[in-house]
């Protein structure tokens, strides 16, 4: 029901209730003067009541809500164009992606304990630029969009040390640590290049744990061979872990002896040189089936990761 007809019904009842009260007090006084005073009290009264509800009507038209009644003032639409915004870029602040100096908290916290007890010296000085260079154009390899997905810092160092041997690179969660002892001592811009790629495509291989076809990969191995850990630190402390292209390991489905230590370390040594330059490796592909089966892996792997990745792109990069 409409506020209006609420507020007639309410007045109309009010003041209707009034003029039958005020009869029904006094109907034996209007008896005895007869029809005539009855009559006349009777059109009195109706009368009255018309009015009364002429002018409850007009009251009405009083109340009705002011929202219903109020105008909107014109205005004016002023059309405003948003600011251009630059797209973020994972080379915005690259320095403070790329780091040369040990600091606070660059490893987990349980790195600095037994059994790894971390240690690193910061670079020297004389190799920043150099090994900043490097870095860049190693990066521009990648789409940005997986870079900024999965890698927050680089950090190129003197020295790395875990379980008390020296390593060449390792990597967390979104970073990746290299060694650097400079060009002369054999850390050229080959060497840098291929262990980020062998570390990243680590922190990629955890993230992207779904995509990667473990078993086919083991299916390609003898059928009774095992890694000899999950990590590969074994063959270090061994002295099992030579990088030199074995073609005798090439044909049972490893490039060198190193990648037999784990399955990690046998994805890396395919992620580290799928993106550049190495004559051997391109021609270990052509050669060895097993080794075509497993770089067959590894491109599915981070063509799902990004379709950019194809054969014909890493054969493309590989040249620059």
């Amino acid at each position: 029901m409409s506020l209006d007809a609420n507020i007639e019904r309410m007045m109309y009842g009010s003041r209707w209730d009034r003029v039958k009260n005020n009869l029904q007090e006094n109907w034996k006084n209007y008896l005895w003067k007869g029809t005539i005073y009855t009559s006349l009290l009777f059109t009195l009264a109706t009368t009255a009541c018309s009015g009364l509800i002429g002018k409850t009507k007009e009251e009405t038209k009083e109340t009705v809500p002011i929202t219903q009644i109020t105008q909107v003032p014109e205005t004016t639409v002023v059309e405003t164009t948003a600011p251009e915004t630059k797209p973020v870029s994972f080379y915005d602040n690259i320095d403070e992606k790329i780091r040369f100096n040990v600091e606070d908290g660059m490893f987990p916290d349980f790195w600095y304990k037994a059994p790894y007890n971390a240690k690193a010296e910061s670079l020297n000085p004389s190799e920043i630029e150099r090994s900043k260079n490097i870095l860049i154009k190693v990066l521009k390899k990648y789409p940005e969009d997986v870079l900024a997905k999965n890698l927050s810092k680089i950090y190129v160092l003197n020295y790395l040390g875990f379980y008390g041997v020296e390593a060449g690179g390792t990597d967390s969660l979104d970073s990746v640590y290299l060694e650097n002892k400079g060009e002369n001592n054999g850390f050229d811009s080959v060497w840098i290049e291929k262990i980020f790629h062998a570390e990243f495509s680590s922190i990629l291989l955890v993230n992207y744990n779904s995509l990667f076809n473990k078993q086919a990969w083991i299916n390609i191995n003898p059928n009774d061979f095992k890694y000899v850990s999950d990590t590969g630190i074994e063959a270090v402390i061994n002295g099992k872990d030579s990088s030199t292209f074995d073609p005798k390991l090439n044909e049972i489905g490893f490039l060198y002896e190193y990648a037999q230590s784990s399955l990690e370390n046998d994805f890396n040594s395919f992620a580290k040189n799928i993106f550049v330059n190495d004559t051997y490796f391109w021609e270990a592909i052509d050669k060895y089936p097993k080794i075509k089966a497993k770089n067959d892996l590894v491109i599915d792997f981070y063509n799902k990761i990004n379709p950019k990745f194809t054969l014909a792109y890493f054969k493309q990069i590989s040249q620059q």
